[in-house]
């Protein structure tokens, strides 16, 4: 180069490569900022119950700080041994609880509700009845599932619909927290009307009377009516009870193998003589009947002016006070049956009545 000859430069530009130092150094950058995160940044619980919130990039061995900003409301721990913390709903309110990991930092706000309160969690219904769950808390907030429609089935309303005989259980999620609701379909015996008590008289007929009000189980179940002694009395299947023996026994008439309906029969016999002889003045006699006691029956004169009769104790006395003729009366509820007693007249009588003239007979020979 000659001397005294300026030098001519020009611009020159570096291409830019990165090395693997640099790239380290980036992605440590954007790991600082991005690495932890919550699963959720607000929650609804409801007071007594608690709730998981995980920390995304965290591990067990992170050492994780968290609290509260009221513990009245909320309590906040570490999960032993996870990457989770647990809050726990004390009572009504909103706060809000924060998560720590060396510098990163990140929060939560937690609404704590109150718990449900179900004022009927047994639920007893009728074949195809049906039943609201009363409970504190709005029923559009709630989700309802039955474990078995076949017995009861429930809208969103909360009612439920017994459909099969049986029991299951409704459950309740409000919030994350499960209630449950047990339900019973059953047949009620407040459902039949029946006659319990029957009290037959030995040859007589007697009627189990039964009726359902609730059509449905009339329709889609099977009924059997059986006596349990028949050497006491037979029943038909209308219902129509024989008496045959002195004894007490049971009618039962089965809806299937849900529900029995019972009426206890007492089958008695007045034992009325079916001859009957002659008495006279000064007679007595204790009339009892076999099978019921006196307080269950009733005998009656229909002339005290020639047979009294009076109760005495469980049975009845009769006694013959005149001559002449007088139908005693045995009752036990619809059943009635009568006896007739002839009096004779006795020697004083024939003599007093030998010194009147016909038609001049006292009155109480006449009665």
């Amino acid at each position: 180069m000659e001397a005294g000859t300026k030098k001519r430069s020009n611009a020159f530009s570096f291409k830019y490569e990165e090395t693997d130092d640099d790239m380290e150094d980036e992605d440590n950058t954007s790991s600082s900022k991005t690495k932890y995160s919550l699963s959720e940044n607000k929650v609804d619980i409801v007071v007594k119950s608690g709730h998981y919130i995980e920390i995304s990039g965290a591990s067990f061995l992170d050492e994780i700080e968290c609290s509260s900003k009221n513990q009245h409301i909320v309590t906040v721990e570490r999960y032993v041994y996870s990457n989770r913390i647990y809050v726990r709903g004390i009572s009504e309110g909103t706060t809000t609880v924060t998560v720590k990991i060396g510098s990163w930092t990140a929060s939560c706000v937690v609404t704590v509700h109150k718990d449900v309160k179900i004022s009927n969690s047994d639920l007893r219904l009728t074949y195809h009845g049906s039943q609201k769950i009363e409970m504190n808390v709005d029923p559009s907030l709630v989700q309802f599932v039955s474990k078995n429609e076949k017995i009861a089935t429930v809208d969103s309303s909360g009612v439920v619909y017994g459909k099969g005989i049986g029991s299951t259980q409704v459950e309740i999620t409000y919030l994350g927290r499960k209630y449950c609701v047990y339900v019973y379909v059953q047949m009620q015996q407040s459902e039949f009307i029946y006659n319990n008590l029957l009290r037959i008289h030995v040859g007589q007929v007697g009627v189990f009377s039964a009726t359902c009000t609730n059509k449905d189980i009339m329709t889609d179940f099977a009924a059997t009516i059986y006596s349990s002694n028949e050497d006491i009395c037979t029943v038909d299947s209308d219902g129509n009870i024989y008496a045959k023996s002195v004894g007490t026994t049971s009618v039962v008439i089965n809806v299937e193998k849900y529900i029995s309906l019972n009426c206890y029969v007492t089958v008695y016999d007045f034992q009325i003589p079916k001859e009957e002889g002659i008495h006279r003045k000064g007679d007595s006699e204790y009339i009892s009947c076999k099978g019921i006691y006196g307080e269950q029956y009733q005998v009656t004169s229909n002339n005290e002016n020639v047979v009294v009769v009076r109760k005495n104790g469980s049975s009845y006395e009769m006694k013959v006070v005149g001559s002449g003729t007088a139908t005693l009366t045995y009752t036990c509820g619809d059943y009635s049956a009568t006896r007739k007693i002839s009096v004779a007249l006795g020697v004083v009588d024939a003599f007093i009545f030998s010194r009147y003239a016909f038609g001049e007979i006292p009155n109480r020979f006449l009665n």
